[in-house]
């Protein structure tokens, strides 16, 4: 399990504006995006972070995404303050990222989030990474939250309330719809039983664009 430890967020994350501009309880939350996710940060592509493919480093996605996790935490009021006054906080249990497109040198990202579900003691979360200079998505990451007890290491339930409020939350996106690619899994290549080649296509959806 990973421990999420806001700290690593500072003054100097490349942020097109600020996350002290983000409401930190989600009862005062605005619907930043019609369509049901909330922009949790928007960057600019820093230089070093182009590889040796003239694009950005599989990498630094998901920096990105840990980065708008970070923002978005904040914003259902679980973030530093919930864990220094209920010594609990989340870990991530289960991720996975998905690449849907290149990211090229100067560009500017977004992150749209999502909270899918929640009960008493799980929280199911869905990033969009977006470029917003063409407008598309570049890629997605799905991933399972436990809430736990810090002082002993152990899960533990969330209180009522907390949990009524961020169901009310899911609901409130969900009205929008579910963004597409929610559950996706890892297909593994065919077994090659005839001729080597036979019925593979390395040009197909799942080739490889980005460095690892």
């Amino acid at each position: 399990m990973h421990h999420e430890d806001h700290r690593t967020r500072s003054a100097s994350t490349p942020l097109v504006g600020s996350q002290a501009d983000l409401p930190l309880m989600f009862d005062t939350y605005p619907r930043y995006q019609p369509s049901g996710g909330v922009r949790t940060l928007e960057c600019d592509v820093e230089a070093t972070w182009i590889d040796i493919n003239d694009h950005m480093n599989a990498q630094y996605y998901g920096i990105i995404v840990y980065r708008a996790h970070a923002a978005f935490t904040d914003i259902l009021g679980l973030g530093d303050e919930y864990v220094r006054s209920t010594r609990c906080g989340k870990v991530v249990v289960q991720t996975a990222m998905t690449y849907e497109r290149e990211v090229r040198r100067g560009a500017c990202l977004g992150v749209d989030s999502w909270l899918l579900g929640a009960d008493a003691k799980r929280l199911h979360f869905f990033h969009e990474v977006r470029n917003l200079g063409d407008h598309t998505r570049v890629a997605v990451s799905e991933q399972l939250d436990l809430h736990v007890n810090l002082e002993t290491r152990r899960t533990a339930p969330m209180s009522t309330d907390l949990v009524s409020r961020l169901r009310h939350f899911v609901a409130e996106q969900a009205a929008a719809g579910q963004p597409e690619g929610v559950g996706r899994r890892i297909i593994p290549p065919q077994t090659i039983t005839g001729d080597v080649g036979a019925d593979t296509n390395p040009d197909g959806p799942e080739a490889a664009q980005h460095t690892n």
